[in-house]
């Protein structure tokens, strides 16, 4: 349906058959015959001679003779052309006579019909852009009074000492000019005196909270947070900071913060665990400011996230579509295109205009500017100078820079000449081509892979799968489960929708064998959400958490929850980082490379059940909240550069014919084994095996472990669930 295209692509279809409709009314018009410049068909019968020479006049135009007429032949004019015109000659005679005007009446009767439907286009049109701002003045009033971020004690009147991230998120509100009513929540968390970060909350209208008054949706997620209905929720700083923009876009289209999200709407977009970008603006450049205490402002040396910036502020800027900049005339100076023209400086973090990411990097330097009180720093990095005099001559961001009280502190008694540390020569950019130097990332060539795998055959690990997934004895009947329930629900291609019933019948099995009435059950990485929406349904008993950062995936999934009229489903988009719920099982579906090992973490943490198929082997890599090897034993017999190696060839599972296929599965087993034994270090008992038919996907390994306290005899379990066998 049309309705679920992008905007973009719903006006290129409607212009193109609008367009379509033009050539085929040309094309008509040109082979039909032309009768509007011939002259009437010869008036073969009337019953006067005064038309011969012209002394006559019209009374009624040529119109249609009756059924009558023609059926009768009453009027000898009507047997021919079977339209008639009735004339008066100037004797004062009426006279009828046959006429043929037929092309004239079509054309006069498709004209207005053609005009009538322009206008109910129109007015239809005008009617669905009225409904959709109705509509998202709606969602701006529910999601107004929604956003909820942390702070400490009180110290002043009206001045609050809070983290990092609730500053980041007022400024945030205060440039967009947004409207949401924010809630403060007391924590108990004891803030270091160091660095005191105080905010001035005179100018919003906020709610605040004790930490026991809140409801149960903060205990799952990090703050800030956007409540967007009672079951949708927006974690992470960065998520929270782009659907502020959003919101206020949709209201104001022109607003100055138009261009803050970037090309495309794409600044910040990625996750903290997969872009390197993300991580500095959302994690270093945060963990710098809270790490600073008095030794930092007498040492020499400045933190190293700062010479990181100064170095990246040195790189090319990354323009999309760079040989037309550099080639058009449209963007040079005096309008002549020239071949030698350089690619610009950096102006603002991401290039010649500011974005989110200038907002969050300058109230984060502006902070430890505060703090320091030196301004010898600035001498030290002078493109982070540079960059900084020029976000601070934006009047928008000078007039809200009265919201962060100067914090008076005394100057240091040593004259210090502060340095930047060395760093290496790269951007912040994960796409940056200096990331891939040829032997630090060349981890397939045979000779090292067949190194890796003698490591772990002299170690003597066994790595050997069970027979059957576990569950494999349930009975899933699909034809009793509604079509929006299902795969083919979810709009995938044919050639995938049998491959995806088989993946998610072995999952499902597993979460039903296991889930017991009143579970909270997580969807990791849930995508459009087939397995949680399938679980939902089969278990209305338990309430399902659909978690994914993914704006558009979620949206399609809560359609579908929607048709099913499901209850039992909350939706989180945000990073598996910033979900900090408690949850009894945990399910993930082809999470991609580290995503992976960070659910089987967040279920360890709370000891859940995790049922988890890896997959994107290869893309695993150390940062900052997972390091690899993952078990005591792997670390301590193999290095991370051979473990990474069997990775990527783990991700060499073509077909049966390729030599790299079984070599592939045997990586991938190694490195599922080294899953399995982090798992049962942490008290629990894991199968491991292949899903049924293996051929449903290339990655088709199964784990599922179950804390040893929550173990049962397979008798009490068959009587628990027996009612499923046959669901």
């Amino acid at each position: 349906m049309i309705e679920f295209c992008t905007k973009k692509r719903m006006l290129l279809a409607i212009t193109f058959l609008g367009g379509l409709t033009i050539v085929v009314l040309i094309v008509e018009s040109q082979w039909t015959d032309d009768t509007t410049n011939k002259p009437y068909i010869e008036n073969l019968e009337h019953n006067a001679t005064c038309t011969t020479n012209g002394a006559y006049e019209i009374i009624i135009d040529c119109h249609p003779c009756t059924a009558f007429e023609i059926a009768s032949k009453s009027i000898g004019v009507c047997i021919h052309s079977r339209y008639k015109e009735v004339l008066r000659c100037k004797t004062g005679e009426t006279i009828t006579r046959s006429c043929d005007r037929v092309a004239w009446l079509e054309e006069n009767a498709f004209l207005k019909f053609e005009g009538f439907m322009f206008a109910f286009a129109v007015l239809s049109i005008l009617s669905v852009f009225l409904r959709e701002k109705v509509l998202r003045k709606r969602i701006i009033r529910k999601v107004a009074r929604q956003l909820r971020s942390e702070i400490y004690q009180q110290d002043v009147d009206n001045i609050y000492l809070a983290p990092v991230e609730t500053l980041i998120a007022l400024f945030t509100i205060k440039y967009c000019d947004s409207k949401i009513k924010i809630t403060l929540i007391k924590t108990n968390k004891k803030s270091n005196d160091n660095h005191n970060f105080m905010i001035n909350i005179n100018d919003f209208i906020v709610d605040i909270l004790e930490n026991n008054e809140t409801t149960r949706s903060v205990g799952y997620c990090q703050l800030p947070y956007l409540r967007l209905n009672k079951n949708s929720f927006i974690a992470g700083l960065c998520a929270c900071l782009r659907q502020i923009i959003k919101l206020t876009l949709s209201e104001n289209p022109l607003h100055h913060c138009q261009n803050l999200l970037g090309f495309k709407n794409s600044c910040l977009a990625a996750p903290s665990e997969t872009s390197v970008w993300t991580k500095f603006c959302e994690v270093d450049l945060i963990n710098m400011l809270n790490n600073c205490n008095e030794e930092t402002r007498s040492k020499i040396e400045l933190p190293e996230t700062l010479a990181r910036y100064e170095i990246h502020l040195s790189q090319p800027v990354r323009l999309h579509n760079i040989h037309k900049y550099t080639m058009s005339k449209k963007y040079s100076p005096n309008g002549v295109s020239t071949q030698n023209r350089n690619i610009p400086e950096h102006v603002y973090a991401e290039g010649t205009f500011m974005t989110l990411a200038d907002i969050d990097i300058f109230i984060c330097i502006h902070l430890f500017v505060i703090f320091m009180s030196n301004d010898k720093i600035f001498k030290a990095m002078p493109l982070v100078t540079k960059w900084y005099t020029k976000i601070m001559e934006n009047e928008n961001i000078k007039s809200l820079l009265n919201i962060f009280p100067m914090i008076i502190k005394s100057p240091s008694d040593i004259d210090v000449n502060f340095v930047l540390p060395n760093v290496i020569d790269q951007s912040l950019y994960q796409c940056d081509p200096k990331f891939y130097k040829t032997g630090k990332q060349a981890f397939t060539k045979q000779d090292d892979i067949d190194l890796s795998l003698d490591i772990i055959k002299n170690i003597g690990i066994k790595y050997n799968l069970e027979d059957e997934p576990f569950g494999v004895e349930l009975n899933i009947d699909w034809n009793k489960i509604p079509f929006e329930a299902g795969p083919n629900g979810g709009e995938l291609p044919k050639k995938r929708l049998q491959r995806k019933y088989e993946q998610l019948e072995n999952l499902c099995k597993a979460t039903l064998k296991l889930a017991k009435s009143g579970d909270k059950i997580v969807d990791f990485c849930a995508g459009t959400a087939h397995l949680g929406i399938l679980v939902a349904y089969l278990r209305q008993d338990c309430r399902i958490i659909i978690l994914e950062n993914k704006e558009e995936s979620l949206n399609r999934a809560k359609l579908r929850v929607k048709k099913l009229n499901l209850h039992n489903i909350d939706f989180y988009q945000c990073n598996l980082d910033y979900f900090k719920g408690n949850f009894d099982i945990g399910l993930s579906l082809h999470a991609c490379g580290v995503a992976t090992d960070l659910v089987i973490q967040h279920c360890i943490r709370v000891n859940a059940i995790f049922i988890s198929c890896p997959c994107c082997y290869g893309s695993i890599k150390d940062c900052h909240n997972i390091h690899y090897p993952r078990s005591k034993i792997f670390k301590n017999s193999i290095s991370l550069k051979n473990y990474l190696t069997l990775g990527h060839s783990a991700d060499q599972t073509h077909d049966d014919k390729n030599h790299k296929t079984k070599q592939g599965y045997q990586c991938m087993s190694i490195i599922d084994t080294d899953r399995k034994l982090q798992a049962e270090e942490n008290g629990y008992k894991v199968h491991l095996s292949k899903l049924v038919p293996d051929t449903c996907t290339p990655k088709n390994h199964l784990l599922v472990g179950i804390p040893e306290f929550k173990l049962t005899d397979d008798k009490t379990i068959a009587d628990c669930f027996n009612n499923l066998c046959n669901i």
